[in-house]
């Protein structure tokens, strides 16, 4: 089937398609050979032009990954829908190999109503956040003619030369001008879960504040409340990074948005330290004229049109290094230093290393692979490994997204041209789709080197070359614990490539690299596929040492922590000078048992410069952050507060007024940072189980001691309810799946962020038979945003519908991380886990969702608890295999039902039909209807019927749980219907989904944990959904369920 996408999307494929059928003459693309450096396209001259029209020589392409901001909104029609923007102002600060960059927004929302959106900006790859701010006001949009102004933005005046303040470059409007956009409200630095929980009840009290977090790979989101209507929002968004370097100059490149110019107001200004560069080139206006403010080359760039890009280059001071070195005028003392090392010849080996042999291509077909260029590029590095490598003899090509498969099913091909030319024609007809689950694939390869995946001779290898960005949206995340269970992370040589300012997973490509033996190649663009594809032919020397000498160091870093390096290797190192000295930075490399080759590289002090010392602090922190120990993140988040770091662990938090900050108790982690390993070894002596929101202190005795027994006894348990099997069948289904697939690659096409269109081809692929589809659309959202609870929420309740139970505890263990302050969380997780079988971990959060106070709902949560919980301990009490543990289950079942000990549970006394409702989205009223057999409905307004039945109580916001009873269920249909009033959430930007748990025999003595998962998709207005009718027959002692639709 043809792939799918947008139409520049369709363009870049019809390009694949040639460069897999040799068209273009091995060629990364044939857009590379077409265009210039900044993607303006080039007619090829038919004859040589004169010298003096002869066109200016072009600086080489560096590819790079979209950078436009967006504004996601719910629409009226339920659509998942980005705002527009509407101006632009670029302003960057370049010093030496690093950069600062601070972009204002203006976008429009065009709606009638206030609404939150959530803002998406994607940065280069290694860049860290260093501010965010929104202003207070807003402008009305009272003409089209406003968005052409060249003073909507405030003017830049000569102050913004001080890169240190947010103001400078993205000032205040003056007083008294026509456009007031109010006061600016600059984020602060808050440890992640709190900044989350602080926002959400901010906004529950319709409070202005925002939250900008990390979202998976190098794209962060904020939550922005309120967008006024029919108005301009203003957001500010700052960054740094380190520079590329292309062989001769170090390289500065945004992207232009789509609609530069004619749509979208663009503007630029560019600052650079003269000291560091002593030739610099800007595009996309060569000629353009320098002014000097201070230190600074000052290059403006009113109106920036078109589709290519604002780059800059600059031939760096030094051939072998760049450095960096500074005071911290924040207080910690010394000097810090950040230096970028490009390794000469004379560190590094010449020679070729051992042939290829046989090797195994991983390559990622997730969804995310069909941003920018990515695919184009993946099919063309994959070509050129195939056919510019003749010593690789025989491949095998293994294709992953949520699950892996062989492109031509176990074992190698012979690497010539008739195997090629297949496989380049299977690559052709490939869909992307899913989420990416790394997991899945190491696991596939171990699976396969026990039986032939192996090398064709006693002390050889096979390499595995990882096509891919490496961002893990699915399955295990954390680096270190998927490496250590996976002997194939070793065995294989891995091979991984980073094309220019890709956001890629450097934490799992340095992993990789080191335990392998293998390498990251480091490419500037597609135009270098080429020479990228003979990059893992070149020997290795060993880092032997990375130091410094005539001063004293502390808190040394090296990037990566890289064991061997390669001709053309870079290394970024950073440290902090405490006290006086001639310090040098020592690099040392040695080859076999050849003498050691050292780089010495002067730090000098009298340059101070302002970037240095959270070049070092991001460096430093970044490594901490792939420890992956939550004993750490106070540290983290320490450190992230002094030099504005946004990560994984510290978002950043706007609220309305110091007050705020202070009724939440938002204030800065009270830690000693003069000292840092001394500060860690004592932050390591911290409990990991209290960090990570699952200590058991305020559980009783007796349930911690269910929680042992049966964490004991885990090895001899199966699971109670049996997981469906994942059948792939992308041809069952007929006439009507095939129009279903048509309507969702044309939805997909024109919307992609749109959450809805990928659980309605899921449905049609399930009701098809065909589950492996139906997970691999339904992991897409994921995919999208992997950090966002309510995407996650909704496909954890499609996983549990579809028998999924051990993904769908994957994806409610991510929301319970985030999400500690919900007891809901630990209720969705513990359900996941209950149907996984994994019954110690269900029993752990039942206990802690009983156990301790919560801030919402906590009287309503503990109760449905209490029954699941119940029910589990019963159902395990008649296990042969848990004689041990059976009195402490019956034990603790016993108190439960005592007297006060959980409100509104009654024992376990038989109730033959349960229904708890369960959904995705804050400040949502559902009401969950029950039509008994005689016609009378329990609802809110009635909850007791004639025949039994009760409804506990009805939620009017949060995330529910509601609960239905009927103990003594009369013969007849039962029809449950779900009332939606409608999402009161201004955010609304995943559509709310409603997870609804059936029980049958709930208690009896023949229970059979007979449970159903249904998801149901709601409208975006008022709504009546009947979810299903369950026809009770009478039997012996009671009623069954005669059907199920």
């Amino acid at each position: 089937c043809p792939l799918g996408g947008p139409p520049v999307l369709e363009q870049k494929r019809r390009e694949i398609i040639q460069i897999i059928k040799g068209g273009s003459g091995g060629r990364a693309s044939a857009r590379a050979e077409a265009e210039d450096g900044f993607g303006a396209r080039v007619a090829p001259a038919k004859k040589p032009a004169p010298e003096a029209d002869a066109p200016k020589p072009v600086l080489p392409r560096v590819e790079s990954a979209p950078r436009a901001a967006k504004v996601l909104v719910m629409s009226d029609d339920g659509r998942y829908q980005p705002l527009k923007a509407r101006s632009i102002r670029v302003v960057t600060y370049i010093q030496g190999s690093r950069a600062r960059t601070v972009v204002d927004h203006l976008f429009e929302n065009d709606t009638g109503r206030s609404l939150e959106g959530t803002f998406y900006y994607p940065l280069p790859g290694g860049a860290t956040v260093a501010g965010f701010a929104l202003y207070s006001g807003a402008v009305s949009v009272d003409s089209p003619s406003l968005f052409q102004s060249s003073e909507l933005l405030p003017p830049l005046g000569d102050g913004s030369t001080d890169s240190s303040q947010l103001t400078a470059s993205a000032p205040p409007a003056p007083q008294g001008a026509k456009r007031s956009w109010g006061n600016i409200q600059e984020a602060r630095v808050v440890e992640q879960k709190r900044a989350r929980e602080v926002y959400e009840d901010v906004v529950r009290r319709n409070v202005d504040p925002a939250l900008l977090e990390w979202s998976g790979a190098s794209t962060f989101s904020a939550r922005v409340f309120p967008l006024p209507p029919k108005s301009l929002k203003r957001v500010v968004i700052a960054y740094e990074q380190t520079l590329l370097f292309d062989g001769e100059r170090l390289r500065y490149t945004w992207p232009l948005p789509p609609g530069a110019g004619p749509q979208l107001r663009v503007s630029a200004r560019v600052h650079v330290d003269a000291r560091q560069a002593p030739e610099v080139t800007v595009q996309p206006e060569p000629g353009a004229k320098a002014r000097k403010v201070d230190a600074w080359q000052v290059y403006d760039f009113p109106k920036l049109a078109g589709d290519g890009a604002l780059s800059v280059a600059l031939k760096p001071r030094n051939e072998d290094a760049d450095v960096l070195v500074g005071g911290d005028v924040a207080g910690l003392p010394g000097h810090a230093f950040h230096a970028r090392v490009r390794l000469p010849a004379k560190l590094t080996s010449g020679d070729e290393g051992a042939p290829t042999g046989r090797a195994v291509l991983v390559v990622d077909t997730s969804l995310s692979s069909e941003d920018g260029n990515a695919w184009a590029i993946q099919a063309a590095t994959l070509r050129a490994l195939l056919e510019k490598d003749p010593t690789l003899k025989e491949y095998a090509v293994l294709l992953f997204d949520v699950r892996p498969r062989w492109l031509h099913g176990p074992g190698f091909r012979a690497n010539d041209a008739k195997q090629r030319q297949e496989s380049f024609a299977e690559l052709e007809r490939i869909y992307l789709e899913g989420a990416s689950h790394v997991d899945g694939a190491l696991e596939e390869l171990d699976r396969a080197a026990g039986e032939w995946l192996k090398p064709a001779a006693s002390g050889e290898r096979v390499t595995a070359f990882l096509l891919s960005d490496g961002n893990i949206t699915w399955g295990q995340s954390r680096v270190d614990a998927l490496l250590s269970r996976h002997p194939c992370a070793e065995s294989l040589r891995w091979v991984t490539y980073r094309f220019g300012e890709a956001a890629v997973n450097t934490e799992l490509f340095d992993a990789l690299a080191r335990s392998s033996g293998g390498r990251v190649v480091s490419v500037l663009s597609a135009s270098e596929v080429d020479a990228a594809a003979k990059a893992h032919r070149a020997a290795s020397v060993v880092l032997s040492r990375v130091s410094v000498v005539g001063a004293d160091v502390k808190d040394l870093v090296v990037a990566g922590r890289p064991r061997l390096v390669f001709p053309g290797q870079e290394l970024q190192v950073a440290g902090r000078l405490p006290a006086k000295g001639d310090a040098v930075l020592e690099v040392v490399t040695q080859a076999g048992s050849s003498p050691e080759r050292t780089l010495r590289i002067p730090l000098p002090r009298d340059e101070d410069s302002t970037f240095a010392p959270r070049a070092w602090a991001e460096l430093f922190v970044s490594r901490l952050v792939s420890l992956d120990d939550e004993r750490l993140d106070r540290m983290v988040v320490a450190l992230s507060q002094h030099y504005r770091l946004a990560n994984a662990r510290a978002s950043m938090l706007v609220l309305e007024s110091e007050g705020d900050y202070q009724s939440y108790a938002v204030r800065d982690e009270q830690v000693d940072l003069t000292n840092l390993e001394a500060l860690r070894r004592r932050e390591e002596d911290q409990r990991r189980d209290k960090l990570l929101g699952i200590a058991l202190d305020e559980v009783p005795e007796s349930g911690r001691a269910v929680v042992a027994g049966l964490a004991a006894q885990k090895s001899v348990l199966a699971p109670l309810l049996k997981r469906q099997p994942l059948r792939d069948a992308p041809y069952a289904g007929g006439d009507a799946r095939v129009q279903a697939e048509l309507t969702y690659r044309e939805a997909r096409r024109a919307n992609r962020d749109d959450v809805m269109i990928y659980e309605a081809v899921a449905r049609k692929r399930a009701f098809a038979g065909d589950t492996w589809g139906a997970v691999r659309a339904l992991s897409s959202p994921v995919e999208l945003r992997s950090q966002d609870a309510e995407a996650l929420r909704l496909v954890g309740y499609g996983l549990l519908a579809l028998g999924q139970y051990p993904a769908a505890a994957e994806l409610f263990e991510h929301v319970r991380l985030s999400r500690p302050f919900e007891a809901q969380a630990f209720l969705e997780e513990a359900l996941a886990l209950d149907a996984s079988g994994r019954y110690s971990e269900a029993a752990r959060n039942y206990e802690i969702v009983l156990a301790r106070s919560w801030k919402r709902h906590g009287s309503e949560v503990r109760t449905v608890a209490a029954f699941h919980y119940a029910r589990l301990l019963a159902g395990l009490e008649r296990q042969t295999q848990l004689k041990g543990t059976v009195a402490v289950m019956k034990a603790r079942r016993s108190e439960l039902a005592e007297p006060g000990a959980v409100a509104g549970f009654t024992g376990s006394k038989p109730i033959d039909y349960q229904l708890t409702a369960h959904w995705n989205s804050d400040s949502t009223d559902i009401d969950l209807w029950v039509i008994e057999p005689d016609g009378e409905k329990c609802f809110y307004q009635h909850k007791d019927t004639r025949l039994g039945g009760k409804l506990f109580w009805d939620i009017t916001n949060g995330l529910g749980p509601e609960l239905y009873h009927a103990r003594t269920a009369a013969p007849g249909p039962y029809h449950v219907v779900v009332h939606y009033y409608g999402n009161n959430s201004a955010r609304y930007v995943v559509p709310t989904a409603l997870l609804l748990v059936s029980d049958r025999g709930v208690f009896t003595p023949n229970d059979l944990a007979q449970r159903r998962f249904q998801v149901r998709i709601l409208p975006n207005k008022d709504a009546r959904l009947l979810l299903r009718r369950e026809e009770l027959v009478a039997v012996k002692g009671g009623v069954s369920a005669q059907s199920a639709p």
